[in-house]
Order: C-alpha cells, then structure tokens, then sequence
C-alpha cells in the first residue's frame, strides 16, 4: 500500500457517511491500473442505501456483480489475513468498497490485529466473539484504541465485567453494542449495572431472545426494557436503545415448487398460502397427493403483521401445476408479488421465524465460560457468537413448520432448502 492510498484511506475513515472520498479513490484507482477495485468501491457505494431492497430493480444487479467482483479479487483485497485462519473466522467487512469493520474470535484478534489494521487502516468498528471468561486479553488488545465502536458478541462473566471497567481502552470507546439473552441477569449490561463504570458514548443493547421464539415474548422484550430504562439512568443518558433484529419486517416472493405463493388478495391485503410438503429431501421436495393435502392461507396487516390464517379446502391440482396458482386467482383474486411479513405462528404450524432452532440454543441458555486455547468446547462453544452475528448479517429467516422449515435470503426474499 503505498502512501497515497493511506491518504485517501486517512481521508474516507475521518468521513465516513460521505461517499465523495470513496468515489474519489476509485477515480485515482481506476487511473493507476486498478478498473476492478475501482468499479467496486462504485457498485458497494450505489448498492448500499438499496442493499435491503429485494423490490428495487437495480438491487439485485448490483449485488451479482459486487459477487463477481468480490469472488475474483477477495485473496488480493484481503491480504495476508486471506493466508490466516483469520478469514476462516470472518473476512473484514467491505462498505462502499472499504473495509471498515471486522468480525473476529478474540484469540484470532490478539495473533492478528498488527495486520488487520496495517492492511486495512480505516477499520473503524470490532466484533469481538470467544472473549467469555477472558477479558483480561481483550482488553489488553491495541485495537481497542484504534477503533470508534466494539460489538461484544457473547455473554462475558460478572468477572469480565469487572476486568472491562477497570480498562481504560474500554472506557474510551464512542460506541458500544451489548448483547442481551433469556438470561438478562447474566448479560454483561447486567453486570455492568452493578458497578460504578460510566461509558463513555452511546450504548446500545441487542436483544436476541424474543418474539415468538420466546415463550412469553411480552414479558422478555419487558425486561430488556426495565434493563435499558436502569442503564440510562446509572449513566446519566438520556436513553439506552434496544434493538430487536427479530420484530423486523421480512421480505417473501412466492416459490410455487417449493409450495409458496405470496401477493394480494382480492381486498388488497398481503397473503401467503403455503402447502405443506410430504417431505424435504436431497432430492427435492415432495408434496402429498390433492386428497391429502395440507393448505394455510395467512392474510395480514398493513404491518405486515398477521390478521388471520385459515386452511382452504384443496383443489384439484397442487404445485407446482399451474392449475393452483389458477385456483388462488379465481377464489381470493390472488395477484403475485413480494410482501413484507413479520414473524408470526399459525395454529396449522406454519411460521415465520428469525431464528432456527441451533441458534436459539445459544442464548436461550444462562451464558458458559468461553473453552480454553487448545480445550474441547461443547458444541463449538467458543463461536457461538459467530454463528449468531453471521446468521443476522447475511440477512437470513427461517419460513415452514416444525418439521419442515426453509431459510429465506432477506436480501433477495427468495426461500430454498439445503
């Protein structure tokens, strides 16, 4: 990297919400030999306020050819990290066309963190995972001095709560993202509430456990409330937001041979009908004969919240012939289209839900020590975190029944099964 580049690397990291010296690097780019990084930073700059559009016709243009791009040039723009088991964790996160944040296992960041900031000098922001009983070497990383915000993306212990607040690196940070399980007493806003620490900037809590994969999902978003409404007082703030990644509205597009079809009904309400399949395999997916058949009609709000469900009687044909697409049209009036849902749960069965089931198990749970370098973790305990933060940040849902579910790419709103 040459000392131009940290220039204008300098110059986008002191600037960050204007897009003028990311477009004006991909000028002195394209200039010097490099059109790929230089269409890339253009594609990532121009796709970013429509990333979450699956209904925005440029929107899916735009994310395949940041993916041919990406694909051809990762090694190269990564660097080093690209030969580490660094990457094995998470690759630094691009932005319009910047790396500008990272996501790591806490022992990856302290081999690491000299290159992942030497390559990649306008990383601004840190999600740090494994760190559970082990905060005496997070806070004795540099990185903790280099960057504005650090997302803990697991459950430290009352203990590393007390190591956290006592560091001064800690305590200096503009922007803090805490994560909150079922076990609200065990988290670390939790713990941090008994002491007399103060941030220093914005907090934030992200609330993983809740609607209708909780049991009583009034009563946990309640308690995360109560919890943020004693923070912001302790701390003189005038409020501590909560974020709720699972009250979001999800984007579906019809799928009929894996049995979906989602649009409008006659009185211009979003619908969904689902068939229920015999079964999900390699092979494909396998519905029952019309006399056997299983059909949830969800109707809902202008919210995307549910208003009623119920189960038609089947007709003669079953997807993917068009002859049922045929049917919903005659009977409901039925126009094709995306909607936006939120999560719900039908008496049938049928769901719309943020989590799957693995997941949930992480945090649904009082909160383990992060296993020792070298020991045997349960279930990969050590990158929990990972996979939580990964599953949110490719932008997936789960759709179908207890048996049979199908993940949704929010991106595209597009189900399939694996």
């Amino acid at each position: 990297m040459t000392d131009e580049q940290r220039t204008f690397l300098a110059a986008i990291r002191a600037n960050p919400d204007d897009d003028t010296p990311r477009l004006v690097y991909a000028d002195w780019l394209e200039e010097h030999g490099d059109p790929d990084r230089a269409a890339f930073i253009r594609v990532q700059c121009e796709l970013e306020p429509i990333r979450n559009r699956p209904d925005h016709p440029r929107a899916a243009v735009l994310r395949a050819r940041e993916k041919v791009l990406f694909d051809r040039h990762w090694q190269e723009w990564i660097g080093q990290l690209a030969r580490t088991e660094f990457y094995e964790v998470k690759p630094p996160i691009f932005r319009r066309g910047i790396a500008d944040a990272a996501v790591v296992r806490l022992n990856t960041l302290v081999k690491h963190e000299a290159t992942l900031f030497e390559e990649h000098p306008a990383i601004k922001a840190l999600t740090v995972h494994g760190i559970a009983g082990r905060c005496k070497k997070l806070v004795k990383c540099k990185a903790l001095n280099r960057i504005d915000r650090l997302e803990i993306a697991d459950w430290p212990t009352a203990e590393d709560a007390e190591v956290l607040t006592k560091a001064k690196s800690f305590g200096r940070l503009p922007e803090l993202r805490l994560w909150v399980g079922e076990a609200v007493e065990h988290s670390l806003p939790a713990h941090l509430l008994g002491s007399n620490w103060k941030p220093a900037g914005r907090v934030e809590l992200v609330q993983l456990y809740g609607g209708v994969t909780a049991a009583a999902p009034s009563a946990a978003n309640a308690a995360v409330d109560d919890l943020a409404v004693r923070l912001a007082a302790r701390w003189g703030l005038d409020r501590v937001p909560v974020v709720r990644p699972f009250d979001a509205k999800f984007p579906l597009v019809g799928n009929p041979r894996l049995g979906l079809f989602t649009g409008r009904q006659t009185d211009g309400r979003a619908v969904l009908f689902a068939v229920r399949p015999a079964r999900v395999d390699g092979l494909g997916v396998h519905f029952p004969p019309p006399s056997e058949s299983h059909v949830t009609r969800v109707v809902f709000d202008d919210d995307g919240r549910i208003a009623e469900s119920d189960r038609p009687d089947p007709p003669s044909a079953l997807p993917p012939d068009g002859a049922f697409a045929a049917w919903l049209a005659a009977t409901y009036g039925f126009r094709p289209e995306l909607v936006w849902l939120r999560e719900f749960v039908t008496p049938s069965g049928l769901g719309l839900r943020l989590w799957r089931d693995e997941l949930v198990r992480t945090f649904a749970r009082p909160p383990q020590p992060t296993p020792a370098e070298g020991e045997s973790d349960d279930e990969d305990q050590a990158h929990h975190g990972r996979h939580v933060w990964q599953w949110l940040h490719k932008g997936y849902y789960t759709l179908g029944w207890a048996e049979e579910r199908y993940w949704v790419d929010r991106f595209a709103g597009r189900a399939f099964h694996l």
